[in-house]
């Protein structure tokens, strides 16, 4: 450090980068990054809170059934299908209807019906 600077340095002191949560060990530095990955991996697991995140793509051939040409809102969708199928998250029963269906009106038809885009099918 250059000298000149020692007197404007006397009013800085560390601080960890970590945060330090109650409910965990606290950390220090070095810090073991092993144990912050198994901190990491465990607080992801509660926070799918039991849910498989590949079950809704295992259960996507029920999704095309149940949605393909149906008149009912996004939300009673999820529902219905979060009901039949509790693996599922709503979040990604969700993010399955806005990547694969379209809401459209077709044909004669004066209502708009979901369906499923040609890559879906």
């Amino acid at each position: 450090m250059y000298e000149g600077n020692k007197s404007l340095m006397s009013g800085f002191k560390a601080v960890s980068l970590v945060q330090q949560n109650p409910q965990r060990e606290t950390f220090a530095f070095p810090l073991d990054l092993g144990a912050l990955k198994l901190h990491s991996l465990a607080e992801n697991l509660e926070e799918t809170k039991g849910f498989d995140p590949n079950a809704i793509n295992l259960k996507m051939t029920e999704l095309v059934l149940m949605v393909h040409g149906s008149l009912e809102s996004k939300p009673k969708i999820i529902d219905d299908f979060n009901d039949q199928h509790p693996e599922c998250s709503k979040n990604s029963i969700e993010k399955k209807l806005k990547e694969a269906f379209v809401k459209d009106k077709r044909n004669d038809d004066p209502r708009q019906r979901y369906y499923a885009t040609d890559e879906t099918l």
